[in-house]
């Protein structure tokens, strides 16, 4: 199943924040990542969110464990949930019965 979101890249209240259109695609039934596509502004550091999913995706992971994933931030380039942690809590939010989601 795929869910579309649009998180910004850092916080609104830095200037020049953009937001990016991330699409997620998992497996329904076992919460696995199948794939992203990110489309963002130039500044948006859309790169660094691919090479995120990339290993994620190499790795088997399911959507809800990008969760889980200790990224770098400083405010004026990102928050402490990254547009992709939105975006994947957005997807689990939407697509998983809250019995099965993992708990932090």
């Amino acid at each position: 199943m795929c869910f579309t979101s649009s998180p910004d890249d850092h916080k609104a209240y830095y200037p020049g924040s953009h937001p990016i259109t991330i699409r997620i695609t998992g497996d329904r039934a076992t919460g696995r990542l199948l794939g992203a596509q990110l489309v963002g502004h130039l500044t948006t550091e859309t790169a660094k969110r691919v090479d995120t999913y990339a290993t994620a995706l190499f790795h088997g992971m399911d959507v809800a464990d990008i969760n889980d994933l200790d990224l770098a931030y400083t405010p004026p380039l990102g928050s402490p949930w990254d547009a992709i942690q939105i975006a994947a809590q957005a997807w689990v939010t939407q697509h998983q019965p809250a019995s099965t989601r993992t708990q932090p």
